[in-house]
């Protein structure tokens, strides 16, 4: 978004005159969902597609504010994605807190044609992982992270599988691995002791 650049990308190519201000203000359509009307407003002039396109974003937007009404909508109409297969609407999904995107998707038309379901579809992607954690940080969770080491004994085995069916990370060292448990993050260890397996905290 770096309009300068832009500009001078514009001009090296020869865009005319019309299609570099259409260009040049989709920089600036970003925002709540009043920025559909004011593309709408300043692309009048654009290609029949064009419009076509702002008439259906804001179909979506009314559908979305009537079915969800609870969730925040941020339109930027110049965000672009590295792959090229959308065929509309690309979206991400935030959660307050989260400093990234939990999923990440859109619309992609007839992709399935060369295997001969030609229709339309719509995908997303997401981490599994990063939502278990979001989960358990909303419901006032915490999951004890523990150190095992390497090694395949029954017992240790056995300990290993009980703490994560429990719902707690354990994370085994892998034979010559370089690194203790503080190293990997975690608050406890699986220590032997008594003919078995203990998780014991790292500061006990």
């Amino acid at each position: 978004k770096d309009a300068s650049e832009v500009r001078s990308c514009l001009a090296e190519n020869q865009v005319d005159a019309l299609t570099q201000k259409h260009i040049i203000a989709l920089l600036e359509l970003n925002g709540g969902v009043e920025v559909v009307d004011t593309a709408a407003r300043l692309l009048a002039d654009a290609p029949v597609v064009v419009g076509e396109a702002i008439r259906a974003l804001n179909a979506l937007v009314g559908l979305l504010r009537d079915r969800i009404p609870e969730v925040g909508i941020h339109v930027d109409l110049a965000e672009l994605r590295g792959y090229r297969y959308h065929t509309g609407v690309i979206f991400a999904a935030y959660l307050p807190g989260v400093g990234r995107q939990v999923a990440w998707g859109g619309r992609y038309d007839n992709i399935g044609r060369q295997f001969g379901r030609h229709r339309a579809a719509t995908g997303f992607s997401t981490d599994l992982k990063n939502l278990v954690g979001i989960c358990a940080r909303e419901h006032g969770q915490t999951r004890t992270k523990t150190f095992a080491p390497a090694g395949s004994d029954k017992r240790l085995i056995d300990a290993i599988t009980r703490l994560r069916e429990a719902g707690g990370i354990v994370v085994q060292q892998l034979p010559g691995q370089i690194g203790d448990a503080r190293t990997m993050g975690c608050t406890h260890e699986l220590v032997e002791s008594g003919g078995g397996w203990n998780n014991k905290a790292l500061d006990d």
